[in-house]
């Protein structure tokens, strides 16, 4: 069993794809199992997995034959694998050879829930790089949840717990990090970029998707009635090493 399980789903994005998949085997961290899960496709991106399938013994490939939104394949992804640690990428992103190795120290060491981390975001349309140093960034609704999914590693329990909500296409990591704050786990925070964040015109992330994010957003934000709750203590410092959810000890998960 590994120590790590990592799961990239994706959907039309056959031209990125190869070199995501290339940077999660080309990592200095080598005991995980990587699940590629293919939302539906429309484009070559079951013909490029399928030439790729057997050429890693530390990769499985599922197929759904239906578009369903990111939550479905993450679900799928998770619930093949049997890792004690868990984190997922995306299809366009990709990773710093230190990566695995980096989050996985600093959530061995510290016996934190989850780490989260910074991330060099690039604009696909401009070729320019920013180093996001901290993870409540551009408009965020609801900045006090204050964690982005690029650089991510947690316990299995903790998605044991929380599952992606199937309900939200764009929106269901927002809802993972509420209810891991909510549940005052213990955080850890990452300064060093490990990834390359690609703005994408037609991801979730990008242009196209951020008003549909955003509704999803403030229905979960609804639904958690996150706006009666401190989910982030105010004077958390933008930047900080590590930050707890509404306590200052991990709990058990």
């Amino acid at each position: 069993m590994a120590e790590i399980d990592v799961i990239m789903p994706t959907y039309n994005q056959a031209e990125t794809l190869d070199k995501a998949i290339a940077s999660i085997f080309n990592q200095s961290f080598g005991d995980f199992m990587l699940y590629v899960v293919n939302d539906g496709s429309t484009d070559a991106t079951r013909a490029m997995l399928d030439k790729v399938a057997n050429a890693e013994p530390r990769m499985r490939i599922y197929h759904l034959e239906e578009n369903k939104g990111i939550s479905t394949p993450l679900n799928k992804g998770h619930s093949e694998g049997l890792a004690k640690y868990c984190t997922w990428v995306s299809s366009d992103n990709f990773s710093k050879p230190n990566h695995l190795e980096v989050m996985y120290n600093k959530i061995h060491t510290g016996n934190y829930d989850m780490v989260y981390g910074s991330f060099v975001q690039i604009d696909t349309l401009t070729g320019t790089g920013t180093t996001l140093v901290q993870l409540n960034h551009w408009k965020h609704p609801h900045p006090k949840i204050g964690v982005h999914g690029p650089v991510l590693l947690y316990k299995r329990s903790l998605w044991e717990r929380f599952p992606f909500d199937e309900r939200y296409r764009f929106a269901q990591d927002f809802k993972f990090f509420a209810q891991v704050k909510i549940a005052k786990c213990k955080l850890g925070y990452i300064e060093e970029p490990l990834v390359d964040y690609h703005l994408q015109k037609n991801s979730g992330s990008g242009r196209s998707g951020f008003g549909a994010s955003r509704q999803d957003v403030l229905k979960i934000i609804d639904e958690l009635k996150l706006n009666d709750i401190d989910v982030l203590p105010l004077d958390a410092p933008f930047g900080s090493e590590e930050v707890s959810g509404l306590s200052d000890g991990p709990v058990g998960i």
